[in-house]
């Protein structure tokens, strides 16, 4: 019998993930019966071994209906009626996790949507969300917004389908570190929420430096942080990680001109002005101003709203 991993597990194991998972069960086996005790000591073991989870964390079992629920120790039974063969990925002889479109549809429904928002640009991220390394991991994204898309599509009813239809507007691909992902949230989510509420950005935009047939620097593209295309405007982060150096601040520095030469609006945006609450105000005001739109900081209710974003965001001990 057939053991099926969803929700928090299956977030965990994406986020903690080198790269996609390709193998895809030819006969998927459909979720029918209710977990039983051997498979789940079975199933601790299998990933424990392979270091994809902790001693204490609970397995998060996928079960048909409230009748298969059971209560088992370490175990979570969570009701998913998904499509079968979209929804699991094979670890191994009868143990199945969830895809992250469906993880992440799962995850809709027990999540607000600044949650939702994040886990779905990190499973479009190029880096390793959960990563004990000094050095942050690369990988290819797990999937991509228009393939959350389609399985939202796919599964548009139920419990919190309203949450992932108003995810999908705010989730861009490519975001490649924590702190990026961080960023594009607090300017880009609704003021409803505490963001800023400017329009989505692509994240890493491949920009060409080639201008009326002549070549502006040695290389043939640079990758914009944030930028909004339409509008000709960049946001470059400087992290402390990646730019502290001389050495990099001139190639910061060469990369700021030849988009500048492009004719793009850049803004550079430091560390220290996102930890800074009035700092990034101002910012983003200024962002506003040179997309020809007018930011309005709402009273004490939407500030406090902007406080509790910004602790779940910046705070890497806050999920």
């Amino acid at each position: 019998m057939a053991l099926f991993l969803g929700f928090d597990t299956a977030r965990t194991l994406w986020r903690r993930a080198r790269g996609p998972i390709d193998q895809y069960a030819r006969r998927q086996p459909s979720v029918t019966k209710p977990p039983l005790a051997n498979e789940i000591k079975s199933a601790r073991a299998f990933l424990q071994s392979r270091h994809l989870l902790n001693p204490v964390d609970p397995l998060h079992v996928v079960i048909p209906d409230r009748t298969c629920h059971r209560s088992l120790d370490h175990a979570v039974c969570h009701v998913w009626n998904g499509p079968a063969k979209l929804s699991f990925h094979p670890l191994g002889t009868d143990l199945f996790l969830s895809t992250p479109e469906a993880c992440w549809r799962q995850m809709a429904g027990t999540t607000d949507l600044i949650d939702t928002v994040r886990l779905g640009y990190e499973l479009c991220a190029s880096y390793v969300p959960e990563s004990e390394d000094e050095e942050l991991p690369r990988r290819l994204p797990l999937t991509t917004p228009g393939r959350l898309a389609e399985f939202v599509a796919k599964t548009d009813e139920g419990r919190g389908c309203s949450t992932a239809r108003q995810a999908l507007a705010h989730i861009a691909a490519g975001s490649a570190s924590p702190r990026e992902t961080a960023v594009a949230l607090l300017l880009s989510l609704p003021r409803s929420v505490g963001g800023y509420g400017l329009p989505r950005p692509t994240m890493n935009e491949r920009i060409p430096l080639v201008r009326d047939g002549g070549q502006l620097t040695e290389r043939e593209y640079f990758l914009a942080d944030l930028c909004w295309p339409e509008l000709k405007v960049c946001v470059e982060y400087d992290s402390d990680a990646y730019h502290s150096t001389e050495r990099r601040a001139v190639a910061d520095s060469s990369k700021r001109n030849a988009l500048q030469s492009l004719g793009y609006q850049v803004l550079t945006l430091t560390n220290q002005q996102v930890k800074d609450e009035q700092r990034l105000d101002e910012a983003a005001a200024a962002l506003h101003h040179l997309m020809g739109r007018r930011l309005r900081l709402r009273g004490q209710n939407w500030q406090e709203k902007r406080r509790l974003l910004r602790q779940r965001l910046l705070d890497p001990n806050r999920r």
